[in-house]
């Protein structure tokens, strides 16, 4: 497997990009819900190193963290 550079970037970026997902439009209770999910190690960099699978790990457990506590302020059944 080729080296993997740029780590910083792309967890900073992935971090970014799932911090939108518990943004008040995934949330809303009137939106339809299409059963759409999103990967957090899509390419597949974390079966190379655990370091790596853990830093994606991290990153999606923040992420529902921030959703339910989105879910419990907008007191909406999860």
């Amino acid at each position: 497997m080729k080296k993997f550079r740029g780590k910083r970037r792309y967890f900073k970026n992935l971090e970014l990009e799932f911090k939108s997902f518990s943004s008040p439009a995934y949330i809303d209770p009137d939106v339809w819900f299409n059963d759409w999910h999103e990967h957090p190690d899509f390419s597949g960099y974390g079966n190379a190193s655990l370091r790596i699978r853990k830093a994606h790990l991290r990153i999606a457990l923040s992420a529902l963290q921030n959703m339910r506590q989105k879910l419990a302020e907008k007191q909406i059944e999860h």
